[in-house]
């Protein structure tokens, strides 16, 4: 299997892969947080049939060194984003985003929409989240050791069995040094991703994008509430909604094959049918199930703040959950 050049080119950081077939068309793609480029290659070989594909290192991460803490911000990473983009003078680029990524990958969206054909949010970071305790909790896990590595692999993943040999599997042991590396720079980006302000860029930048948009989610995601997400984003144009049943936070790994088809299906065609893909009677039994449980939570509609006057109370409401979360964080 061809390797992957690892390409610093004017102050970005970038790992890229030449397509088999010498095509013009290319992939972008977008980590999550505290983590690197790498974990989405071993998923994604057959994109390599028909893209170019690039894997861009966020500063602090990875490759990627950081020049200064300011740096740590999902306001910054979508501003670089979209100026490689623009370095790299891409048409009809297919943007694909994971997590945190997702939602950085929706603000990019609204910057350089010119050189965007399609995008792509995997289980993506949304303003949903703030309405979710499960999704404000997740922030706080940043595992320090092995033990704890092994046991979030249980939020993160649906059957971490299938996929990982235990506490001693060496992937393990790997991403554990590489969070103990780098902690005190992830919990100051964690503490960004928990904003108000980030909320409502997010939250304008998902009503406002333009582009084609797939959003894959997965139905036991403990990270990115699946039923409040699919929830934000069914009345809003230009998105297209698949949820993987057997997944929770990284459905390229756990489905693959279900994951590299639709990718290209809906990055190749114009007339993409999103039904190919869903098991509509299991998606509605296990919808109420998903919002029975997510009603056991605080929540605030999200068209409370359309309501002028009601807007102080929830936003300080909503600063309390973050405050208790910040406390949680600090007290590691």
């Amino acid at each position: 299997m061809r390797k992957f050049e690892l390409i610093n080119e004017n102050g970005f950081t970038f790992r890229y892969r030449k397509s088999n077939n010498n095509t013009t068309k290319n992939i972008l793609f977008v980590h999550g947080f505290a983590v690197t480029s790498e974990y989405h290659d071993d998923y994604v070989e057959k994109f390599f049939d028909e893209y170019n594909y690039y894997a861009i290192e966020l500063p602090g991460h990875g490759y990627a060194k950081l020049k200064h803490v300011s740096q740590l911000d999902p306001f910054f990473y979508a501003k670089y984003v979209s100026d490689f983009i623009k370095l790299k003078g891409f048409e009809d680029l297919v943007l694909i985003g994971h997590s945190m990524g997702g939602g950085i990958s929706l603000m990019v969206a609204n910057q350089v929409a010119n050189q965007i054909k399609k995008v792509i949010v995997v289980t993506p970071m949304n303003s949903s989240v703030w309405f979710s305790l499960k999704g404000l909790n997740s922030l706080k896990l940043l595992p320090d050791s092995v033990e704890k590595n092994w046991k979030y692999k249980n939020i993160l993943v649906h059957e971490p069995d299938k996929h990982y040999s235990g506490i001693e599997d060496e992937i393990i042991k790997r991403e554990t040094e590489y969070l103990s590396l780098h902690m005190k720079d992830f919990k100051i980006l964690r503490k960004k991703m928990m904003s108000l302000k980030l909320y409502s860029e997010l939250k304008d930048c998902e009503e406002d994008n333009p582009i084609k948009t797939l959003l894959i989610l997965g139905r036991h995601d403990r990270v990115i509430s699946c039923g409040s997400t699919k929830k934000r984003f069914e009345n809003i144009d230009n998105y297209q909604t698949v949820i993987f049943e057997n997944s929770a936070h990284l459905p390229f790994m756990e489905e693959n094959q279900k994951y590299v088809d639709l990718v290209l299906d809906f990055a190749n065609n114009d007339f993409f049918d999103v039904s190919n893909y869903s098991d509509d009677e299991n998606e509605m039994v296990q919808e109420n199930n998903d919002f029975k449980q997510e009603s056991q939570q605080p929540a605030v509609e999200y068209n409370a703040f359309e309501k002028q006057n009601e807007n102080d109370q929830i936003n300080q409401d909503n600063q309390n959950i973050i405050d208790e979360n910040n406390n949680l964080v600090d007290g590691e």
